[in-house]
């Protein structure tokens, strides 16, 4: 082994003292012409093409792309035996695909440490462009991930308190019928008609509804807010009232509420969209009144403001109701269509000509109107059983509150201690 590696040596001093006299002879000519000598063997030429270290256990790679081992003449030399020379141990096969650099004095080689999602044979080129790619990658996880989570900050909306108000019987209008005669045959009217809504918001988005009317007194407040009371008696939805009528308006003195805020300062920016919100007790109404008349309400009501308070309130409420000025004589009810999902057009029996009605129909954005509600119509007998059924149910509670009164003065009298009844 020694002889082997001694002769290498000479070998590659002669070449570089060559390539000092005649560095162009030295690259043009063949093996062996550059000072007239015999031509080298295969074995030879091959054992050249390496750079050799002062320690054999440390070689570097060929000059050539390729992976190359010892020719099999030094093999056969050695026999697979290693030689130490130093402390290191010194292979006669070795793989030189990978680079090894010689960082210390007496000849300690370090292996560069291969990535674990490249082969060893990987060129260093394709091992960068490996890295760029999984960089860029990463950044885009990152970015996406980013997005993401901004995206759910902006839906995510802190919690609010609401404060509670107690509705007084005595303050009620009389018109609010789901509340001051809930067993009345209208009231099955408008809980059908709270039916209804809820098929349509299946079908579709029907979310925020404003409910209007041809001409004025038509009873579109009430409407509102009977079919408001109806679905919050339900349970099953969270709803929201607004009065929109910022000319007359009638849901707080209907409801016998005196508010300090509302619907004007919200829009001119004095207060936020859910400082003036009020929550009925009983049952859980969420009202948005007026406090005063505004003096400018068709700009107000057009404004970009009104239409991202809608947007702001949709994210807290399953249903929003709407009570609208009428249809014909401003243009307060187009501003508010516009910016709804559906329209319910109210029409009382009698009041408004059929002309007036089409007019408002024509007028009201194509597509949104959900129906129309026929008010104040004459009592048909068709609900006969109905009446009966509601009838039938009172008579018995009163017997059966006129059975306890008699049996409380049987059982005070002097015969009721006397028998112990």
């Amino acid at each position: 082994m020694t002889r082997v590696f001694e002769a290498l040596q000479r070998e590659q001093e002669r070449k570089k003292n060559a390539a000092s006299r005649d560095p162009l002879a030295a690259e043009t000519s063949a093996p062996g012409d550059a000072l007239g000598e015999a031509p080298k063997t295969d074995s030879e030429i091959a054992a050249t093409e390496f750079e050799l270290p002062s320690v054999i256990g440390a070689p570097v790679a060929p000059h050539s792309n390729e992976g190359m081992i010892l020719p099999a003449a030094g093999k056969a030399a050695g026999e697979g035996k290693a030689d130490v020379t130093n402390g290191h141990a010194a292979s006669i096969s070795v793989p030189v695909a990978a680079p090894i650099s010689n960082n210390s004095a007496n000849g300690k080689a370090f292996t560069e440490a291969a990535p674990a999602n490249r082969l060893p044979h990987q060129p260093v080129e394709n091992q960068s462009a490996s890295r760029v790619v999984g960089d860029i990658r990463n950044r885009q996880t990152e970015t996406q991930r980013l997005r993401e989570e901004l995206s759910l900050h902006a839906v995510a909306r802190a919690s609010r308190e609401i404060p509670v108000e107690r509705l007084v019987q005595s303050r009620l209008h009389q018109r609010l019928i789901v509340l001051t005669e809930p067993t009345a045959p209208e009231c099955e009217q408008y809980r059908t008609l709270r039916t209804q809504l809820f098929h349509a918001a299946e079908k579709r988005q029907t979310q925020v509804v404003v409910v209007t009317s041809a001409l004025a007194g038509e009873g579109k407040t009430s409407t509102a807010l009977n079919l408001a009371l109806a679905v919050a008696q339900s349970k099953e939805s969270r709803v929201l009232v607004i009065d929109g009528d910022l000319r007359r308006p009638n849901i707080a003195s209907y409801l016998g509420m005196r508010p300090k805020l509302g619907l004007s300062e919200v829009l001119k920016g004095e207060v936020e969209t859910l400082d003036p919100i009020v929550c009925l007790d009983e049952p859980e109404l969420y009202v948005l009144p007026i406090s005063r008349e505004a003096a400018n309400p068709t700009e107000l009501l057009s404004s970009e403001r009104f239409a991202e308070t809608v947007k702001e309130l949709r994210d807290y409420f399953d249903f929003i109701l709407i009570d609208s000025p009428p249809v014909m004589p401003f243009a307060d009810a187009r501003l508010l269509s516009n910016i709804a999902d559906a329209v319910i057009l109210v029409v009382r029996a009698e009041k408004a000509p059929y002309e007036t009605v089409e007019k408002a129909v024509e007028v009201l954005p194509s597509g949104r109107i959900l129906g129309v509600v026929l008010n104040d119509a004459q009592h048909i007998r068709e609900t006969d059983y109905y009446d009966y059924y509601y009838s039938y149910t009172q008579r018995e509670q009163r017997r059966r509150t006129l059975l306890g009164k008699l049996s409380g003065r049987v059982r005070d009298s002097w015969l009721g201690r006397k028998m112990k009844l």
